[in-house]
């Protein structure tokens, strides 16, 4: 890579690098969890999250100031991701494997004027050298002001007694076409209880948090001000009307380019023949033809066919086969040998007498597979004796007594981020909540006790002496007992006037946290429908959307009690 840079100016070096990414991978469109940048070099396919990583560490690499980009706009559902570069002190985008011969320039340009954001996040505010807020233990940078028209906010919000709420956190939340509900951004209101933020000039709107309530606020295209008050009931089972108005702005700084200037660049080379160029010698198929079992994941692993293989051939287990056979398509794109062996040798150590179908089923394979990307299952094991092994498996309820005294979901020291890995976890003695879960069931495979989720029901089930049974000794099981649940009626048998919308309930559950509880669109046939949800507050939100850049939303907030019916009518 250092060499393909070498003596060229920075912008030039910028565009180069993108062709190189886009001769190693494209966009594939998926809804597994994200391929890390080796996986994308491997796999040669990801979405355009996973492009702009690739794109951005294969930038770094060569010591030139990148990051990702994340724009949210108002035209389409969803949004977008792409690598951004500093050159010459100011931030440019590009299209991550997607290489034009010129900065500021890709598919996406005519969908700029429409963004509301355009942020990227650090961990560290070292070298950002621009306005961020920290949120969450992340600093976000919005670099708007870089593509499109914007305007300047200011939110106040109030406590229950009508005083500058301090400390609130207040998510600016954008409803797209579709119904496709996005969090633009989490920012905690200063010691006069406002936020001070700069927006495209589309309407959004605004929910600020307080001790699990929560209140709701619309800002318009050219609405600059907004109070939100705990002070103030909000309304309940009343239909609230808000304009949608899209952002038509003009976009800043696109980058114009000719054909001739392409092939001064890059050559006459073809950067997608190039990709399938590289990746046609991937898969070996005389030497995958004594796998059948492992056809679909050999082929998929791309360039890690060469680990994969390795692993099977290194003798004749036929647990090997199983293994690389269950692999995820982008963790096969990953794993080195080295780790499939260790997760082999681990499940082997603790297998006892139990069928080889209750083997692949309950422990062979990992729980969460992002856990292992180096070998740690038999690092795992060694943290307990013999004894304290031989009493887990005999008594599961032992394990979860040991990880509820041992691993806490806060830490000595702050702890931002996702879930740890299991390794990680035991050394730190913390997990967040979240994946206190996955890793109480992903502790006992390492530890042999054969655990799985059913299919049909999402619950855990673990092999006892009466078969496959009901994990109840694990956290969910004890905290569903608790939640009491209302029934909601929706009344949507008379749609005609919203034929073709979209809706959604969710629930406002926490700072950058929105839950789809129920999501669909109007059709003739629709009829009425009986919802049991947990007790609590929630929204239900229809968008119409008559006109490309205009329309509306509508928004009702209900609550849902226990023993009560809550009757949902359309507006």
């Amino acid at each position: 890579m250092s060499e393909l840079v070498k003596d060229r100016p920075l912008s030039e070096a910028v565009l180069v690098v993108n062709n190189w990414c886009g001769e190693q991978a494209t966009y594939a469109q998926s809804d597994e969890r994200e391929a890390s940048p080796l996986g994308m070099y491997n796999g040669g396919a990801g979405r355009c999250g996973e492009e702009a990583n690739f794109v951005v560490s294969a930038l770094r690499s060569v010591g030139i100031p990148a990051r990702v980009c994340n724009l949210d706009w108002t035209v389409v559902a969803d949004g977008h991701a792409i690598p951004q570069v500093l050159v010459d002190g100011e931030w440019h985008f590009i299209g991550g494997c997607e290489p034009d011969p010129v900065l500021d320039s890709g598919w996406f340009t005519d969908r700029l004027g429409s963004l509301l954001t355009a942020i990227s996040y650090s961990k560290s505010d070292i070298g950002i050298g621009q306005p961020a807020n920290l949120w969450n233990g992340t600093y976000s940078v919005n670099d708007i002001g870089s593509f499109t028209d914007t305007k300047d906010i200011t939110i106040t919000v109030l406590d229950a007694d009508g005083s500058p709420a301090v400390g609130i956190e207040v998510d600016l939340v954008l409803v797209q076409p579709q119904v496709y509900i996005t969090v633009l951004d989490t920012i905690v209101t200063d010691n006069e209880g406002k936020i001070h933020y700069t927006l495209g000039c589309g309407s959004v709107s605004a929910v600020a948090y307080s001790d699990g309530d929560w209140r709701f606020g619309w800002i318009e295209k050219d609405q600059t001000e907004l109070t939100l008050s705990f002070a103030d009931k909000p309304d309940h089972d009343i239909w609230n009307k808000y304009p949608v108005r899209y952002s038509d702005a003009k976009v800043k700084n696109v980058g114009i380019y000719t054909d001739e200037d392409r092939t001064a660049l890059f050559g006459d080379r073809d950067y997608n023949e190039v990709r399938e160029q590289n990746h046609a010698n991937d898969y070996d198929a005389s030497r995958a033809a004594a796998y059948p079992e492992c056809e679909e994941n050999l082929k998929n692993a791309g360039r890690n066919f060469k680990e994969l293989i390795t692993f099977l051939e290194r003798d004749d287990d036929p647990m090997r086969k199983s293994l690389v056979a269950g692999l995820s398509d982008k963790y096969c794109r990953e794993v080195n040998a080295d780790t499939l062996e260790d997760i082999l040798d681990g499940a082997n150590s603790v297998r006892d007498n139990i069928s080889d179908e209750d083997f692949v089923k309950g422990i062979l394979l990992p729980v969460t597979e992002w856990n292992y990307f180096s070998p740690q299952r038999l690092d795992v094991q060694k943290m307990f004796s013999k004894e304290e092994l031989s009493g887990f498996r005999a008594d599961p309820n032992s394990l979860y007594r040991w990880v509820d005294d041992n691993i806490h979901d806060e830490c000595i020291r702050t702890v931002y981020g996702g879930v740890p890995s299991l390794y990680g976890a035991l050394r730190m003695g913390y997990c967040p909540e979240k994946g206190r879960t996955e890793l109480l069931m992903e502790l006992a495979r390492a530890v042999g006790i054969p655990v799985c989720k059913d299919e049909e029901t999402g619950s855990w089930t673990y092999l006892s002496s009466n078969g496959w049974t009901a994990a109840d000794w694990a956290n969910e099981s004890d905290a569903s007992d608790d939640v009491a649940y209302g029934k909601v009626q929706c009344r949507f048998a008379d749609n005609e006037a919203y034929r073709g919308d979209y809706w959604a309930i969710v629930k406002f559950a926490g700072a950058y946290d929105v839950e789809y509880q129920l999501y669909g669109y109007f059709e003739e046939e629709d009829g009425d429908e009986d919802l049991d949800l947990p007790v609590g507050d929630y929204a239900m939100i229809l968008l119409k959307m008559p006109e490309e850049k205009e329309g509306t939303l509508y928004m009702q907030r209900f609550s849902v009690t226990g023993g009560n019916t809550v009757d949902l009518r359309l507006p």
